[in-house]
């Protein structure tokens, strides 16, 4: 194969473009006028060899594995679905399975299957967060341990920047805001800027003061989100993102795998401060009538609330000041300044706090076989939604004794809460499940106002003050707004 003008390919003025804007690229990152972008690709192993090495683009690009035109663009050899012919699926050659169809995109991939989260009941929980995302990051941690042997080294050298080509040129065909998940009508899609295509999205917070939606996208980094406009923008530069939240005009982000809260100017996005927590973290959250962080640790023991004061001052450095033992738990947290009381799941049950003694004052029984996720409190109508560990369950509890006033299954598998005040509603997804349903509490019960369509996987749920609610696509590393308005 030649070129119609006689140069040789790496000649062509696109690679000239490219690394002008690398360089341009690493001045940024280095704030040094003089540095340039290093191209592992034309390296010094091929010279060595009498050869040019040059990055090109991979066939495939970024297009996603699937069973069916549905859940992805090509089957597991690599041939696209046709369709034009309802979608029909290749003849199966071979055993394609879910928990290993990849999503490629950027230099990065991550399994489907980690998207959907799996644990054992409460009683017998594994620390399932704070390790990180199962198999996912755990891959992300090993590193191979190469022989010393050169024969052994050289093709892992030689191998190394194809693999990382592959990674990088998903450009050439199916980008990654291509996607096949469901969507229904209603929804607007915001995609999330340079963030990978899948995403183990576990925690969602919408911010009063900033006027924005916090979206921790794990190893993509935190991006925050104008509800007006739907424009998603990533705030610093912070090794993983799992869980965050704002307090004193600061963004607190929780790093799970390095036990470490990083402290974040949301103008700047530079890191103020940093602290580590005495275990793993699952989620965080600023107490604003006490100016805290409390921070669940269900790995730790005995499990429970990991709390730290902020001292004012320009740099505010989280101290830590009081742990809160939660047996069985915790599981989600939430506050309420009309009961001055914060709520998590722990087992079966739903556990009260009181801010200021930092004592369990009340622990309810739900009815569920087992918790998941954030309790979700209407302090109009003092009533606090609890959810389950299956079927999409809630249920609604008097939050002045516990009482049970009703319930309500939206299937699926684990439930997902959301509330707003504005509209006075709850919410409720599952994550698997496909549908997303809003809820009008009083206290008789619960009564469904709509439903909607959702991509099967995504593990997060909030409303904003603006009339919105919002939920995560795992699959496609995006989120959703829908109106209630």
């Amino acid at each position: 194969m030649r070129r119609t003008d006689g140069k040789q390919f790496h000649e062509d003025p696109i690679y000239t473009e490219i690394r002008a804007s690398l360089d341009r690229f690493a001045r940024e990152l280095t704030d040094d006028p003089t540095r340039s972008f290093i191209n592992p690709f034309p390296s010094d192993t091929a010279g060595a060899l009498g050869a040019k090495a040059i990055g090109l683009s991979h066939p495939l690009g970024g297009c996603g594995m699937g069973q069916t035109a549905e859940r992805g663009v090509v089957d597991e050899f690599g041939r696209v679905f046709d369709t034009l012919q309802a979608r029909r699926p290749p003849v199966p050659r071979g055993p394609v399975h879910r928990r290993r169809l990849l999503h490629s995109h950027g230099a990065r991939s991550e399994p489907v299957a980690h998207h959907r989260r799996t644990r054992p009941a409460h009683g017998g929980r594994n620390n399932r967060r704070a390790a990180g995302s199962g198999a996912a990051n755990a891959g992300d941690r090993a590193r191979p341990v190469m022989s010393r042997r050169p024969k052994a080294v050289l093709p892992w050298i030689l191998a190394l920047p194809c693999a990382v080509a592959l990674g990088l040129v998903g450009l050439s065909a199916c980008g990654s805001g291509q996607d096949n998940s469901r969507v229904d009508p209603a929804a607007d899609v915001v995609a999330l800027p340079g963030a990978m295509r899948g995403i183990d999205f576990d925690d969602i917070v919408y911010s009063e003061r900033l006027a924005r939606v916090l979206v921790p996208a794990r190893r993509s980094g935190l991006y925050l989100i104008d509800p007006a406009s739907d424009e998603a923008e990533r705030v610093g530069h912070v090794r993983s993102a799992d869980s965050a939240d704002e307090g004193q005009g600061l963004l607190f982000v929780l790093d799970r795998e390095d036990g470490v809260v990083n402290v974040l100017d949301p103008k700047r996005g530079r890191v103020m401060a940093s602290v580590s927590t005495a275990s793993p973290g699952d989620y965080l959250r600023y107490v604003g009538p006490t100016q805290e962080l409390w921070i669940t640790e269900p790995a730790a023991s005995p499990p429970g609330i990991e709390i730290f004061a902020l001292p004012e001052g320009a740099t505010p450095t989280p101290r830590h000041a009081a742990f809160v033992p939660v047996p069985n738990g915790p599981e989600g947290l939430v506050w309420s300044a009309a009961t001055s009381k914060a709520y998590t799941h722990a087992g079966t049950d739903v556990v009260a706090i009181d801010l200021r003694s930092r004592s369990v004052t009340a622990r309810w029984p739900t009815s569920c076989s087992g918790t998941h996720g954030f309790p979700r409190v209407d302090e109009r109508d003092r009533l606090l939604l609890a959810s389950c560990a299956d079927d999409g369950k809630v249920v609604l509890l008097d939050i002045d004794d516990g009482r049970r006033l009703g319930r309500y299954a939206v299937g699926g598998g684990e439930a997902l809460p959301g509330y707003s005040s504005r509209a006075d509603h709850f919410y409720v997804r599952a994550d698997p499940g496909t549908r997303l349903a809003t809820l009008a509490p009083s206290s008789h019960g619960l009564r469904v106002v709509s439903e909607v369509d959702v991509p099967e996987v995504g593990h997060c749920l909030t409303a904003d003050g603006v009339g919105h609610y919002w939920t995560c696509d795992a699959d496609g590393g995006r989120v959703l707004r829908f109106d209630d308005r």
